[in-house]
């Protein structure tokens, strides 16, 4: 999830908080995040097809850490609809997680109960009906200072915004998108049992140099994120042999993206398809003008002067979210509108 070697090279200014620390902010949860760390729990029950809501119990203990430790409000925020960009990633996850299902039933039917659940946690897929459940819970509780909001489509991207904007002060995640999109504060590997969580702040990848990755105060615009993308993303597979320290080479040598990829082909390391820069830029596209509401409607790159092609909008088909036996959140998750209750 995210960009691959990202989160471990940015070490040298991560720092451990708690999340007494985050009293009165206001702060947003990617919610499929959560959801995914709840199955674990329950994996081989919910590839096998059995009723369980095991899952909520992780979810609501750190909700309620939270609101023990004084944290003002927590947005937790679901994805929407699929995103065209993501189309062949998430086939191609799909089709792991089922050869790894397909690996667990094969171990539970020869007696290897404790081989198979390596396979069933790798083949675990957080579902809309999932997401309902967590949000029926929260509006059954009637838990003050919590709102559940569906985002038009990836969650980072609405979670990058609200913060960027200053509708959040921090964000809870394990996706390093997060910090490709320039979001001020991030939070990850959030430990229920103690409270622990490592922070990164975005404007402290500019302030000195990052030990074992390089010095990024001479970056402007879209630097960082032109690296991230070139190390491979879910919205665009790396060239072969180029990573994050390569990628990180390339655009301080060369500044803009369209020279690094120009001087790939030049220099025939590595083996770039004819296609990539026009995906490349797509991948861009979508990290920056991904629809977000604006307002009371959507905002997409198209009102900065972009044109919204195919990568950045769908038509939110019916038939994405037919599984879902309520039909008011199946419209909510198909509305192209950020919707907050």
């Amino acid at each position: 999830m995210g960009i691959q070697g990202l989160l471990s090279s940015l070490k040298p200014v991560t720092t451990p908080v708690h999340v007494r620390d985050l009293r009165g902010l206001r702060v947003g949860v990617d919610a499929y995040v959560w959801l995914h760390r709840g199955a674990y729990g329950c994996a081989a029950e919910l590839c096998q097809g059995k009723h369980t809501t095991q899952y909520l119990h992780v979810c609501f203990q750190r909700l309620n850490l939270l609101l023990r430790n004084g944290v003002g409000h927590v947005y937790i925020v679901f994805d929407g609809g699929p995103l065209p960009a993501k189309q062949n990633t998430e086939q191609e996850r799909r089709a792991r997680r089922e050869e790894s299902r397909r690996k667990a039933l094969q171990l539970m039917a020869e007696g290897h109960a404790k081989d198979a659940f390596a396979y069933f946690a790798k083949a675990i897929d957080v579902t809309p009906v999932m997401a309902k459940a967590w949000v029926d819970t929260i509006q059954a509780a009637k838990l003050a200072n919590v709102s559940c909001v569906v985002a038009p489509y990836e969650a980072d991207a609405q979670l990058a915004y609200m913060c960027r904007t200053g509708d959040l002060d921090a964000v809870f995640t394990e996706d390093s998108d997060l910090m490709a999109t320039g979001c001020p504060r991030v939070l990850f590997k959030l430990d229920e049992s103690t409270g622990m969580a490592q922070q990164i702040m975005h404007a402290d990848l500019f302030k000195r140099p990052i030990p074992g990755l390089g010095d990024l105060r001479t970056w402007a615009g879209e630097s960082f994120l032109a690296m991230c993308i070139l190390s491979g993303c879910d919205y665009l597979p790396s060239v072969p042999g180029l990573g994050l320290r390569s990628a990180y080479r390339l655009i301080q040598r060369h500044k803009t993206a369209s020279k690094a990829i120009r001087a790939m082909r030049f220099e025939a390391k590595h083996r770039v398809p004819t296609d990539y820069e026009t995906r490349f830029f797509q991948a861009l596209q979508t990290f920056r003008h991904q629809r977000v509401p604006l307002d009371g409607g959507c905002y997409c790159g198209k009102h900065r002067g972009l044109h919204a092609g195919p990568h950045l909008t769908s038509s939110f088909p019916v038939e994405h979210n037919a599984d879902l036996p309520n039909s008011c959140f199946t419209q909510l998750l198909k509305s192209p509108n950020l919707r907050i209750f």
